[in-house]
Formats: C-alpha cells, structure tokens, sequence
C-alpha cells in the first residue's frame, strides 16, 4: 500500500496504559481496544482499514481518510464476522465506499462522520451495509454527514438484507445521484427507525421490508427534499408509521 504518511494510528489496548506502535493502513485486528489517528492519511488504488477483531473503536479524531476513486476500494471495512464495532470523528472520501459492512451481526455504532465520494457508478456509496442472514443489524447511525456530488454515482445509504433494530437518526444525507434513493433501507426487517434526518436527492428515503415481523419501524420526524422522483417510498404489507415528516418535490 502506498501512503502519504508513514505514522496513522496509535493503538491503545483497553485497561493498559502503554500504547503499542504506530500502525499504518491495515488491520485493526486487536480485540477490546481503541484505535486513534494521529493524521490525515491518503492511499491510492487500496482499502485502507480492515476490521478484523471484535469490541474495536476506531476514533479518527478529526482527521481524514482519502483514496483516488480507485474501484473496489474501501475507507473502512468490515468484511468478515467483527461485531461491537464503532467509528466516529472520521473524515472518508473517494473510494466505492467510505464505509463497507458485510457480516452476519454487526451491533456497529457509526457516529459523528463526514462520508462522500466523487467516484462514479451504482455501486458507489457513503455507507454501504449488508447482512448474511436475516437477523443483523442493532445499530446506531446518528449524527453523520454523507455527501454524493456527481450525478453518476450511487446511493448515499444503503442498508440491505436483514437489517434490524437500528437508530438512523440526526443524519444529513445529501445525494446528486440520480436513479438512486439517498437513504434506502433494502429488504430490511423489524425494529429500525429512520428518525429527525434531512435527506437531499433526486429519490428521497425508500423503507422496503420483507422480513416478518414488521412490528417497530418507522419514518419520523425527517426533512426530505426530492428534487424529481418520491419523496419517501415505503415497500411493505403491513402498515408503517409515517408522521411528523416535511416532504418537498420539485
């Protein structure tokens, strides 16, 4: 991997006062700790940070991830089977995704980011995750911003297949993208709420649920502004809490 700096993280293992060394883009492959970046890092035509442990938080502090669009490439992963996993306070831009989840169950907390890509084609995206079964999910989106500025690109969420109890909430979702929703909750179950986000793009939010039961879901309380197509499209055969939401079309 090729890297703009030499030093990007300190790890801190929990309950211990003594820091390991300075680790570059790789694995975050300790469990029960806490990553911190030191500085902003850029690679180019790579994933830069695979998490491979469980009970890992990653704070970037402020600073910033950044690939060069190259496709297949990732801010931050979760491939594999890591659950308790939170992020917050990270700057990610210009890969296919600036955060990519593939697993089973996740429990993730993802707080306090600035995601955004300006690399083309559907399969790009700000946060991208998808489960294996129909029992993933319990986690809390809130307070993140995802800027997608070309036209060409994808969505700027998606949560797929399986996602349950999860928070979406206090997020600003902003989305160029056309043919895409910018918050799609795909083939998801129970229990996820999509609350108090203002959601910007030529499709608003789409909730499709498929998996029983459809109890404890709902669209409340967000700002969306759909430029040409739904401003909220809810896919479901049973009913759907929607209330206090502003919905624009132009």
């Amino acid at each position: 991997m090729r890297l703009s700096a030499l030093a990007l993280l300190s790890l801190l293992i929990l309950g211990s006062l003594n820091a390991a060394p300075d680790v570059a883009c790789g694995n975050l492959s300790v469990a029960d700790s806490l990553y911190t970046l030191n500085e902003s890092v850029q690679i180019n035509g790579s994933t830069c940070m695979n998490i491979t442990a469980n009970n890992v938080t990653l704070d970037c502090a402020g600073f910033s991830i950044t690939g060069n669009n190259s496709t297949g490439t990732y801010g931050i992963a979760n491939n594999g089977s890591a659950h308790n996993v939170n992020i917050t306070n990270c700057n990610i831009g210009n890969f296919t995704a600036a955060i990519y989840w593939i697993v089973a169950t996740s429990n993730a907390t993802i707080t306090n980011n600035n995601l955004s890509t300006t690399q083309t084609g559907g399969g790009t995206v700000g946060l991208y995750m998808q489960f294996t079964n129909s029992a993933g999910g319990n986690s809390v989106i809130d307070r993140n911003t995802i800027l997608i500025p070309k036209a060409g690109s994808g969505n700027g969420v998606i949560l797929y297949n399986g996602l349950g109890n999860t928070n979406f909430t206090n997020n600003v979702v902003l989305s160029n993208a056309t043919g895409y929703y910018a918050v799609d909750f795909n083939q998801v179950r129970t229990g996820n709420y999509i609350f108090n986000n203002t959601v910007s793009g030529v499709f608003g939010i789409e909730l499709w649920v498929v998996y029983a039961p459809y109890t404890g879901i709902g669209v409340i309380n967000n700002t969306v502004n759909a430029t040409t197509q739904a401003g909220i499209n809810i896919r479901s055969t049973q009913s759907t809490p929607i209330r206090g939401n502003i919905v624009r079309t132009t």
